[in-house]
């Protein structure tokens, strides 16, 4: 054979494979060079800033894991929208909406007192539209009650104006739209309290939400005879309980101190979920033991979620439950406080190697959560008993 003819598939196969060899060539230069800057006597290269991307959580129930994950305990973040009836401003809708944009794969529950559409000249249809531009599929509702003169005066109660969580004395204002929420409703008879409770849910539904899972009281004020008409009610949950510690520095001159000290005694940042019996039955109280983002800053949530986490390496088959809430009438302010939050909590869940995920109330109980508690009667608060507010003193938010 000619030699020409030999050479031609050589030339062809010298082209073919040269800049791979180039290639392979580059990246042996590369890694020396990589080496060699990491060295301690050579100067470090500046790389430029990339942002931490953060993986989707997982939306799960306490009663879903499968039997492969059965051995593996997680963190369920409970993140909990406080509706209070107030107002519906734009500032804080604005803010809720951005957090929703950045956050789509977080499911909410979301805490609605139905008082946005008992108030005087209440435009109803814009109240629903303005809640369901927040309220994902994935999202679960909660009814909120508190004593508003609206909400209660439609369920045919008779108006109590005091005493509040400020003071013995009804809190000065104009009532031509709405106020009461805060009187507390424990100071109502037990059938008035179970007809407030069936007038919010009957509220709800005339207005195209879906049949709450559970309660929860403003003022964090759920008393048992609020969970036996709970339990009557057919609710699964109260989301009502909190750590009366957190409380201290900022209500501890109110009578909402007293009362939440008095309804909550044994509650700490770590309480977990736990079910309360009540002559109707069992109802599951899931703790807001965080209180909320208008009580803490970004570094107190850090410092509790690293208390869960050497929780969980104690009892690693065991998930726990980490409370997240904040109120949709000061969401502004509270959004980057939770956004901070989420952001360091991501950032310590995945150095200590845990699983975080969402959590979903279960649709069926019982759940596999603490045991039973028995509340008497008379634990309940007494509000005669309770400290008076020292006059001109300012007035925080209550749940």
């Amino acid at each position: 054979m000619e030699p020409a003819k030999i050479l031609m598939p050589l030339r062809s196969l010298w082209r073919r494979h040269a800049s791979t060899a180039v290639l392979v060539l580059m990246c042996c230069l590369g890694v020396a060079m990589t080496s060699e800057s990491e060295s301690p006597t050579s100067t470090p290269a500046v790389a430029p800033a990339v942002a931490p991307t953060v993986a989707p959580i997982p939306t799960v129930a306490p009663n879903s894991i499968s039997q492969n994950e059965a051995t593996v305990g997680k963190i369920q973040l409970l993140l909990a929208l406080v509706w209070d009836g107030q107002d519906l401003s734009e500032h804080n809708l604005s803010a809720l909406a951005e957090f929703r944009e950045q956050h789509r794969d977080l499911s909410i529950v979301h805490l609605v007192s139905p008082a946005y559409f008992t108030k005087t000249k209440a435009d109803k249809a814009a109240v629903t539209a303005t809640l369901r531009s927040l309220i994902q599929p994935q999202d679960q509702i909660v009814v909120l009650l508190g004593g508003w003169k609206s909400l209660v005066a439609s369920a045919g109660v008779i108006y109590r104006q005091a005493p509040t969580f400020w003071s013995s004395a009804a809190t000065p204002g104009d009532c031509a739209i709405d106020c009461g929420s805060d009187v507390p409703l424990h100071i109502y008879p037990d059938a008035d309290i179970a007809k407030i409770l069936a007038k919010g849910l009957s509220t709800l539904a005339a207005n195209g939400f879906e049949r709450p899972i559970g309660v929860s009281v403003q003022g964090w004020m759920a008393s048992p005879q609020l969970h036996e008409a709970a339990v009557r009610a057919g609710l699964k949950y109260d989301l009502s309980a909190v750590a009366p510690d957190l409380l201290m520095k900022r209500l501890k001159n109110y009578p909402i101190y007293a009362w939440a000290r008095a309804l909550w005694p044994d509650l700490t940042t770590h309480s977990q979920p736990f079910k309360v019996t009540t002559d109707a039955g069992s109802i599951t109280e899931v703790p807001l033991s965080l209180a909320t983002m208008d009580y803490l800053t970004s570094k107190d949530v850090d410092s509790i979620f690293r208390e869960y986490l050497q929780h969980l390496q104690k009892t690693p088959n065991r998930d726990l439950v980490f409370p997240l809430v904040l109120h949709q009438e000061t969401a502004m302010t509270t959004v980057p406080i939770l956004s901070a939050s989420l952001q360091k909590i991501f950032a310590a869940a995945a150095l200590e190697h845990v699983q975080l995920a969402t959590l979903r109330l279960p649709e069926s109980v019982p759940v596999p959560w603490d045991v039973d508690v028995k509340k008497s009667q008379e634990e309940q608060p007494t509000p005669q008993s309770a400290p008076v507010a020292p006059v001109n003193s300012a007035i925080p938010v209550a749940h």
